[in-house]
């Protein structure tokens, strides 16, 4: 069985699709005869599947849920068979991310600059090299400024910004980058002079 791709990250409630190739005893299996398994338990309905060739089946995932570890497996895994359940033991690994990350904000004494803060504990990020970068971008509309946000030893991540505008408001986000993709949380508006 081959995946494409093989590995996916996406945010949750977002969708994605998967392609695969499936060889039985050295010959292509009929895209007409592949059904797909989410963690061999949830049968994935005929209506998302399309075939895109002879011997390629895709299915498309709506409305993902967030993966939740399930012991060492930190994705979910998707299983293209044949025969309505004989799978093979080559999978396809989702990742489901929850974006919807708490960032707050605190200025500092002279209130000339601020530290933003925000905790990654329940984000289950496959293996790989991953940058947490925190973007700003005043209400004004001017550039985006990005931070590269340090881990701190209490489990948060965190970046300062220098100099703030105290009664300037900020549209903040956090773009989490991975050589699978990158992910943007959903924007907040932060206001120094609250913080």
């Amino acid at each position: 069985v081959f995946y494409f791709p093989q590995k996916v990250l996406v945010s949750s409630g977002s969708s994605t699709s998967v392609s695969c190739l499936f060889c039985d005893n050295g010959k292509k299996v009929p895209s007409s005869n592949i059904t797909w398994w989410l963690n061999f338990g949830e049968k994935i309905p005929k209506h998302q599947y399309r075939t895109t060739s002879d011997y390629f089946s895709k299915v498309f995932l709506t409305h993902l849920n967030t993966t939740k570890p399930k012991g060492k497996f930190r994705y979910d895994a998707l299983h293209c068979c044949i025969n309505h359940n004989e799978c093979h033991h080559r999978y396809a690994e989702i990742y489901v991310l929850d974006v919807n990350i708490s960032i707050s904000c605190e200025t500092d004494g002279n209130q000339k600059m601020m530290t933003c803060r925000w905790s990654s504990q329940n984000m289950t990020l496959p293996e790989g090299k991953t940058n947490f970068i925190c973007l700003d971008k005043d209400l004004k509309g001017n550039v985006p400024i990005s931070k590269d946000c340090q881990l701190q030893m209490d489990g948060f991540y965190e970046c300062t910004f220098e100099p703030v505008h105290l009664v300037s408001g900020y549209i903040m986000w956090i773009e989490i980058q991975h050589h699978l993709g990158a992910l943007n949380s959903p924007p907040v508006c932060i206001l120094p002079i609250n913080t």
